[in-house]
């Protein structure tokens, strides 16, 4: 089965507040975080 546990959009916020300091990997670490949404909305 699956477990249910707290949303990206915490974690996420904080990448994209981070922007400003490293825009190639904050820019890849959302991609990713992405990516997490997108299997989730396939899943679900």
């Amino acid at each position: 089965g699956l477990t249910l546990v707290g949303c990206w959009a915490h974690g996420r916020r904080k990448y994209v507040d981070a922007l400003e300091e490293n825009r190639t990997l904050v820019t890849q670490a959302i991609h990713y975080i992405g990516r997490l949404y997108k299997v989730e909305s396939d899943a679900g």
